[in-house]
This record gives C-alpha cells, structure tokens and sequence, in this order.
C-alpha cells in the first residue's frame, strides 16, 4: 500500500482529529507495519497533537478544529461535504501557533532544580554545566533561565561548587543572608543554619563575598572569608583551613592538630564511627597528611603514627593506647 506524503498526512490527521472512518484507520494501520520509520512518523505527528492540545496554555485545539470544521462545511443536496484539505492545512495552522507558543514559553520559562543530601554527600552537575557537591545535611536551590542564561542558587548547609564561568551571567549563591557571586571560580561555602558565621573559602579564581546593606569583601584562591551573623561583619582570615572541605577532596593536613579533631573528622567525612578508648589520648598532637587513601589505610597510618592499636567493636573502629606516643 503506497501513499503520497500529501496523502498520509491526511490520513493521519483524519485519525487524529476522530474524522477516520473504520476502513481509513485499518488502512492507516497497515501503513504502519510497513517501516518503522512509518511507525516514528506517526507518533512524532502524535506527540505534536498531544503536545499541543495538552499544554498547561490552555489552547483548546479541539475547539479551535471544530469552529474551522464548521465554518468549512458547505451544505449539497444529499448531506455535508468536509473540505478535509482546507480543514488540514487550518488545523496544521493551530498546531503551530500552539507550538510555537510551546516552545517561547519553554525558552523562556526558568528550569528549577532542587539538589538534597541526607547522610551522605552527593554531587551533581546543574542544568547549566557548573558542578555542585553538597555535604551531608544540605539542600541547594537552583535557577536557570535557559534562553537568557541567568542563574542563581539558594544553599542551606554546606556545599562546594565549580562553576561554569560566564561574565555576562554571574552565578550568585545566597546563603544564610549573604551572596557569593562567582568571578571565574571554584569554591566552598559552609553555611550551617546553627553556626554562627558563614564562611567561604575559594579554591580557584576570586569571588565577591557580600550582603545586601555591606558590599563584603573579595576572596582569591587559597583565601577564607567569614562572615559573622550576629555583628553583620565581613574578616578575611590569615590562612585557609583546607581540612574544611576535605569532605569533598578527602584531603587532610594535620599539623600538630589534636588527635581528638582528628579522628572526628576523619569519621565525619568517610561516615564512619572511629573512637578513642582513653580520654587522655584526645589532647596528643598528630603531625600528619592523607590524600584520598581509604579508611583503613588512614587509621592505619594514625595508629602507626601515635603508637596505637586498632579493635573492631560491631561497626566502630576503636583506637587504643595508654598515652602519647612521644611520652
């Protein structure tokens, strides 16, 4: 069964429409199981009908096609003839209309993303292309407007971002009352809902750092800038802790850092439960760094290094010693 493509396409528009006959259908059917690019046709033809008459517009497509139908009938003796070519083309011309207005508003309406972590951290890459890693605990908020390409983004907790640099589009991130504004820039910000600062600390390139009311300050890589909720004040701290992100990098510089931090953090950022069983080792400083090992090979390294054992209790990794190795 061979038709022309002026032919098929009212045969499916009779179909679509409910004009089809039950020999058209059958006929329409058979055209089907001929190709399965003819199977393709059909449901594009299909997706473009549902698209249009089910969009959130309100455009009533099937209104539209009987007031064309009606106005297109013509009355000969012995009932009513469907100019279906006319009625086609008219109808062809809501379809477009409708997806053109479809497809403006789909441009122009801004795509929102929510991004959720509970008890572990999770990453994702936002519709934009930028890069987001929360730590446990966090939410982020995001807005990209597609046809324009403006962005922003709300953070409750802590997260660390890449972002995809654009300097007629600045991505701002608004956390806790305050803005990060990128300026080319990968960056973490630490915004807890029950601290009582927030802090920012850049990894690349530079951000603007800043209020509403106070125009803040600006943050270079490898600087820290805290903001203090209760005085409503910007500082720029003398020297960057790279152990606050390292729940994102897994990298650890202990400096004469207590072995209590330590492996609080240590169980903080690889989620596990890591315990010392005397209290006076908390208070012993550790020298020592990691750089993304596994949890056994790091606990391993603290116990080496301090003079400790290390006990399986269940779940828990429980270190043990009498005091300071250098004692």
């Amino acid at each position: 069964m061979t038709f022309g493509k002026h032919d098929i396409d009212n045969l499916i528009g009779k179909v679509l429409t409910g004009e089809a006959s039950p020999d058209e259908r059958h006929e329409l059917e058979q055209w089907v199981r001929q190709s399965n690019d003819n199977l393709r046709y059909l449901e594009q033809m299909r997706a473009v009908y549902e698209k249009a008459a089910n969009d959130p517009l309100n455009v009533d497509v099937d209104a539209a096609w009987q007031k064309v139908k009606q106005r297109l009938r013509t009355q000969r003796a012995g009932g009513t003839v469907l100019l279906w070519p006319v009625l086609r083309m008219a109808a062809g011309v809501v379809l477009i209309m409708t997806a053109g207005l479809f497809t403006w508003r789909w441009f122009n309406t801004p795509e929102r993303v929510e991004l959720v972590s509970t008890e572990r951290p999770v990453t994702d890459t936002l519709p934009d292309g930028s890069q987001a890693f929360l730590n446990k605990r966090a939410k982020l908020e995001f807005t990209y407007n597609k046809r324009t390409g403006e962005r922003s983004a709300r953070l409750h907790g802590e997260g660390y971002f890449t972002i995809r640099h654009d300097e007629t589009k600045p991505f701002v991130i608004e956390a806790e009352g305050v803005f990060v504004k990128d300026l080319g820039t990968a960056f973490n910000i630490n915004a807890a809902p029950g601290n009582p600062v927030v802090e920012v600390m850049v990894s690349e390139g530079e951000v603007a750092f800043y209020s509403s009311d106070d125009p803040g300050i600006r943050l270079v890589a490898g600087e820290s800038g805290v903001f203090d909720k209760a005085t409503r004040t910007f500082s720029r701290l003398e020297k960057a802790d790279t152990n606050k992100i390292a729940y994102k990098t897994r990298i650890f510089r202990f400096n004469n850092t207590s072995l209590g931090d330590a492996v609080e953090l240590i169980g903080e950022v690889y989620g596990v439960d890591v315990r010392l069983d005397n209290e006076q080792l908390k208070t012993c400083p550790i020298t020592v760094n990691f750089n993304n090992e596994d949890i056994d090979t790091v606990l391993d390294i603290v116990a080496e290094t301090m003079g400790l054992t290390i006990q399986r209790q269940g779940e828990a990794f429980i270190l043990t010693g009498v005091g300071c190795a250098h004692e």
